[in-house]
């Protein structure tokens, strides 16, 4: 796919002529377009060395899943086609763009710990790595949120997603619901949430949207039990979570079904031990230190 031409394209249709406004449409359809991808992480050495190396031509897209090394080279050769000023910076484990514009120094950061990404796929604000450079104090801070445009959309995600939680702690409150009770609410709710057909979400964004729900509607500091399961060569990557009620333990998974849509959706335990014994694992520690307490309680 010819990228450059297609975005080109896009942007003549919408009448964007400030820079600023094409900086920022670049970041936002760059993260619509591309999923990370999920091999760097649960890969080896051999995996993450070949990925970051991994050239890129924006006149040529031969993949869409990528890692932050590729964007921050995809989105500077897009920005300076824009003729705007842009330099790659690669520190090592992670690379960024900073932007030159108007005598300002912009911090472009769409692959960091997948916030950003995660943020343009489920059509939340964006602010976490979008950071402005301030030559006076010599500190980074937050320039604006770059926010939700989608057209036709009368109520935004992050205002959904406030309302359910004000459902559900009254819910909580009204039928005296324990935390184990509360929590596997959580999660049927997260279900309900995830199973809408949503195309170009991606593993780790989607992983990344789970977490992000369950710090919203149970507590920053709550950390569920959860292992990944995958196989980089077929690109499988399945996220167990584990939780226990009434001294019973209920799994879910975020992987792909059948239709190419990423969903999450309670499980049985067979079905994660079959997961277990197929494919390889990470963290699966996790799932044991459940199972020992499970076993501890009864």
């Amino acid at each position: 796919m010819n990228l450059l031409e297609k975005l080109r394209e896009e942007i003549r249709v919408l009448g964007l002529n400030k820079k600023e406004d094409i900086k920022d449409y670049l970041y936002r359809r760059t993260g619509e377009i591309f999923n990370y991808d999920s091999v760097y992480e649960l890969g080896d050495g051999i995996d993450r060395l070949k990925l970051k190396k991994m050239p890129i031509d924006i006149r040529n897209i031969k993949t869409f899943n990528i890692i932050c090394f590729q964007w921050a080279k995809m989105f500077k050769d897009l920005l300076l086609a824009f003729d705007i000023d842009a330099k790659y910076i690669d520190v090592g484990g992670h690379a960024f763009v900073e932007v030159y514009l108007d005598g300002k120094i912009f911090k472009e950061d769409l692959m960091k710990n997948y916030d950003d990404l995660m943020r343009v796929k489920f059509s939340l604000d964006i602010y976490k790595r979008y950071k402005i450079f301030n030559k006076e104090t010599n500190k980074e801070e937050f320039y604006k949120e770059l926010k939700n445009d989608k057209k036709n959309q009368k109520i935004k995600m992050q205002e959904v997603l406030e309302l359910i939680k004000v459902e559900l702690k009254e819910i909580k409150s009204n039928f005296s619901l324990d935390l184990e009770k509360y929590i596997y609410l959580v999660f049927k709710t997260i279900e309900k949430i995830m199973n809408f057909p949503r195309t170009n979400i991606g593993y780790s964004s989607g992983v990344a949207f789970i977490n992000n729900l369950l710090k919203t509607f149970i507590h920053e500091s709550y950390n569920s039990y959860c292992a990944e399961i995958f196989n980089k060569d077929k690109r499988i990557f399945i996220e167990v979570y584990a939780i226990m009620l009434r001294n019973k333990i209920h799994y879910f998974t975020y992987r792909m079904n059948d239709d190419g849509f990423y969903v999450f959706h309670e499980e049985n335990e067979e079905m994660i031990d079959f997961y277990l014994k197929s494919y390889h694992s990470k963290h699966v520690v996790n799932l044991s230190k459940i199972r020992k307490l499970n076993y501890s309680v009864k």
